[in-house]
């Protein structure tokens, strides 16, 4: 019984070290989330209004779920919104599951044809540039369940071509199919997996030719969309570019070239650099004495893992390097080809994380090339192994920090505008909150579009927050955050208007925290005055900007 434990262990080992890893580097801080913009939301508000059937069926509509990532929508207001209920803890855990067994089946399934290791899967799994996609809940949705159902519709494609048995093929398709009404990201990825795969074993097998069957599911899921009910919620968002209108060489591509850019490049180094400097300034100064020795037993279990790794039998083999290579490359580029079509030129971090598993397989195939005639090869790889994931959970710390930070600043806030909104009179519909920064990490790893933003810059991200915490006490009016500096651009011109909410409050903070909210008005000058006459800022229009200063000192 002894002997088949210890096999059992042995094969499970792979899993339990890169789930380790994956999971605990967020937990640094313990056993908790701290939720961010959509996730409250998502994961809170929404399932607050299904009581039955009827209204999810409601509410599937009403966000225009049938048109827009049914699957990931459906499992946002119910399977997910309920667990996140019990505890957001398990989501990440589960999440980080889906990630480490995604990056394990495509280690399995690549090593048939090509050099890959588990380096390949430590970078896809851990590398910090990963962090908003995999730890973000609202993002881990998409990218860890989208790369898993990827891996799962691979390996039953693969191992179909390689048997013949039905079940392979019933556990190919359904799952791609899950992928398109998942995320576009993954749709893309598991067609691209599938045509790389199609073309290694279509001289072998006349049953690689089931891969023509995704064409067919392009057809019908097209067809879907096109007769599927919408009410045009994100028209905006999903309003396609080609490369036959004007402007897409001289002005769209160059944006998006210059994001891709920032993203991978300046990213990766910053949030991995930066954030293993700053990683270790927070664990000296705020130590916690389990991770750290955690986190070095798994990485030493990871580099033992490697270097225990039987040589792939065509590693020696110039042409599967070549192949290796290309494939990686067709797998980095792949992730990102729906931006290309996207109008609205928005590149995330998170948009990079599916891209990890063709740069981590062109990574591991470098190193195995660049070792291939040194006889420690497996002792150097290993070695490698171990000091990637140490460092890179190191790094993570800092992002785990700044994600920390961002949720705390939005609770407090939260708190202040739910004491200030609940003084409203029933009739009050709006309320616009100045002095609310946009930005309040001093420190941040990399600044980028909507990386760690807290609620402070949109009135539906305070809103949703507010009715989190406000858990159950009753609706309240909307609220509005208006920050210092520039408080409205010009293409919010023409619906600024501070006269249009029912009620003015400025936030006062103390120590960087908000404090209160005290009730203002805005008089004719531009003053904006307490109701005791003190005046604590002025606000102005200058080219269609609106500006607002707030003063340092209120003056009587």
């Amino acid at each position: 019984m002894s002997g088949i434990f210890i096999a059992k262990l042995r094969r499970t080992a792979p899993f339990i070290v890169l789930f380790g890893l994956a999971f605990t580097r967020f937990c640094y801080f313990g056993f908790q989330y701290f939720p961010q913009l959509d996730d409250y939301i998502q994961y809170h508000n929404l399932a607050t209004q299904i009581g039955s059937l009827a209204d999810f069926g409601r509410l599937f509509v009403a966000l225009d779920l049938p048109r827009h990532r049914p699957i990931a929508g459906a499992l946002d207001i119910t399977l997910w919104s309920w667990l996140f209920g019990l505890s957001p803890v398990i989501l990440t855990a589960l999440f980080s599951a889906a990630l480490a067994g995604a990056a394990l089946l495509f280690k399995a399934i690549f090593v048939r044809k090509m050099r890959a290791g588990y380096l390949m899967a430590l970078i896809l799994t851990l590398l910090p540039l990963n962090f908003e996609g995999t730890y973000w809940l609202s993002a881990a949705s998409r990218v860890c369940i989208g790369l898993l159902f990827s891996a799962l519709s691979l390996y039953g494609y693969v191992r179909f071509c390689e048997t013949g048995r039905k079940k392979y093929f019933l556990l190919y398709l359904p799952l791609q199919l899950l992928c398109f009404g998942l995320y576009e990201q993954a749709a893309v990825l598991t067609l691209a997996l599938t045509a790389i795969f199609f073309l290694l074993y279509v001289r072998e097998t006349r049953r690689a030719r089931a891969a023509l069957l995704s064409i067919a599911l392009i057809v019908i899921y097209g067809a879907y969309i096109i007769l599927a009910p919408s009410v045009n919620k994100y028209a905006g968002q999903t309003a396609v570019v080609t490369p036959f209108e004007d402007g897409y060489f001289s002005y769209f591509l160059p944006i998006l070239f210059g994001q891709l850019r920032s993203v991978f490049v300046s990213g990766t180094l910053l949030i991995s650099a930066k954030g293993f400097v700053r990683g270790i300034r927070i664990i000296a100064s705020a130590p916690n004495f389990f991770y750290l020795p955690i986190v070095c037993a798994l990485s030493a279990a990871a580099a033992r893992l490697t270097l225990h790794t039987g040589d792939n039998p065509h590693s020696h083999k110039e042409k599967n390097a070549a192949i290796t290579l290309a494939v990686g490359l067709a797998l980095a580029i792949a992730p990102t080809a729906p931006f290309f079509f996207q109008a609205n030129v928005w590149f995330s971090m998170r948009g990079a994380c599916m891209s990890l598993l063709g740069l981590g397989l062109i990574f591991d195939c470098i190193v195995s090339l660049a070792l291939r005639r040194v006889r420690a090869r497996r002792t150097i790889t290993g070695i490698l192994a171990g000091m990637i994931a140490l460092l890179c959970c190191v790094a993570s710390v800092s992002e785990l920090y700044d994600y920390k930070r961002t949720a705390e600043y939005d609770r407090l806030l939260s708190g202040v505008v739910i004491a200030a909104l609940s003084d409203m009179p029933d009739t009050a519909a709006s309320a616009a909150f100045l002095n609310v920064p946009r930005t309040y990490l001093d420190d941040q790893n990399f600044y980028y579009h909507d990386h760690i933003h807290g609620v402070t810059e949109s009135a539906w991200a305070l809103s949703g927050a507010v009715a989190y915490y406000y858990n159950g006490g009753g609706k309240l009016p909307a609220a509005t955050p208006l920050s210092p500096g520039v408080m409205a651009e010009p293409w919010q011109y023409n619906s600024f208007n501070l006269a249009g909410f029912d009620r003015l409050y400025l936030i006062l903070e103390e120590n960087g925290a908000p404090e209160r909210a005290v009730p203002v008005t805005l008089r004719p000058d531009g003053l904006i005055a307490g109701t005791d006459g003190t005046i604590f800022a002025r606000i102005w229009e200058d080219n269609r900007y609106w500006y607002l200063e707030v003063y340092p000192t209120h003056h009587g």
